[in-house]
């Protein structure tokens, strides 16, 4: 269950999309302008809001930019009337986690909105999870290397990638949990001292700017960085760390976290590519849809003149072309009005292309 807030300006709009959400037990709330849902933000903390693109006194996409300068956490899903492929980019680029046309059905709602949810219940755990490891690092770094063993064993055994290196941008690892082996695919822990940290980069460089940030800040959050595995497969990483002084305020070493988050930027990125053809294909159909009136025009006047021209006339072919390809033309239009799902096939180089036949398939 997540508590959702509709933004919309249509009282029928927000009362049918209520119900629909209610049905699957969220806290749902209503607003209808961006003012009114600022107020219920300073109420309640939300982790899915649904607005309209369009909305009185302020636009939509002018609601989202200052819900992300509240909070970067809440998974905002934009209603429009009519996608755009700049809609859409636009949506995604000011961190609308997806959008949905009006009208939309029951099914589609739930399940994006569900979606959203999942994604700011992930977020919400993985954040916690990094400040409390971050916390642990920095407050309790001392205790690990005295040995404290129940701090040892939790360092030993959690699925991030934790690491103490020393500094410069050739330093070497000092300790690494065995996630650190895994990550980057070492048999064992001394056999990754041997070698530099920036090795471990694509690009080494970055770890020289990475350095003096961390020196000049004395920490790194969330920093996304172009890794390799040992055979040179490469990876992204998300980076943090802080920086350990001595008495006299003098660097002894960095300690960080790495994890991988290469799935995760794969999944992200494919979606945004999801939207954007998706925006696409609904304006080719609407495009189809208006073609198919001149299509008929064309194919009724070509048929009345057939009927009045003998086979022996040098138009008669002429005519029965321009039929054949009117017919070709409707049938390609109405493939491509009519879809509802679809797949993309590989061409030359990296393109791919929408196969259209797909949806006359049946699963």
């Amino acid at each position: 269950m997540a508590s959702v807030l509709i933004v919309d300006d249509e009282w029928g709009v927000r009362v049918t999309l209520r119900e629909f959400l209610e049905e699957d037990h969220h806290e749902v709330h209503m607003a209808e302008n961006a003012e009114g849902a600022l107020r219920l933000m300073e109420k309640y903390d939300f982790d899915v809001i649904l607005s309209d693109i369009i909305l009185p006194q302020t636009s939509g996409m002018r609601l989202l930019k200052q819900i992300r300068e509240i909070s970067a956490d809440i998974q905002v899903i934009m209603i429009t009337g009519e996608p755009t492929v700049e809609t859409a980019a636009e949506a995604v680029r000011s961190g609308a986690f997806d959008y949905i046309s009006k009208p939309t059905s029951k099914e589609a709602l739930k399940k994006v909105v569900a979606n959203a949810a999942a994604i700011k219940t992930l977020k919400d755990e993985n954040q916690g999870y990094r400040e409390y490891l971050e916390e642990i690092l920095e407050e309790r770094t001392k205790a690990l290397i005295e040995g404290e063993e129940k701090y040892r064993n939790f360092i030993e055994n959690i699925n991030v990638g934790i690491f103490r290196n020393s500094d410069g941008g050739k330093g070497k690892f000092i300790d690494v949990n065995p996630a650190i082996v895994k990550m980057f695919d070492f048999k064992n822990k001394e056999e990754l001292f041997k070698i530099n940290f920036a090795e471990l980069f694509q690009n080494p460089d970055i770890l020289m700017k990475l350095n003096a940030k961390m020196l000049r800040d004395g920490f790194l959050r969330g920093e996304e960085i172009q890794l390799k595995r040992k055979d040179g497969t490469p990876f992204i990483g998300s980076l943090s760390g802080v920086v350990v002084k001595d008495e006299k305020g003098d660097v002894k070493y960095f300690d960080g976290i790495i994890d991988d988050v290469t799935k995760r930027k794969r999944i992200e990125d494919d979606r945004i590519e999801r939207q954007k053809l998706q925006a696409i294909l609904e304006i080719a159909g609407t495009t189809c849809h208006e073609l198919n009136q001149p299509f008929q025009v064309i194919s009724g006047y070509s048929e009345f003149m057939l009927k009045h021209v003998s086979e022996d006339s040098p138009l008669w072919n002429p005519i029965r072309i321009i039929i054949e390809q009117v017919n070709i033309m409707a049938k390609i239009t109405g493939k491509l009005g009519n879809i509802t799902r679809y797949e993309t096939r590989d061409y030359i180089g990296d393109i791919k292309i929408v196969d259209i036949d797909q949806n006359d398939k049946k699963d």
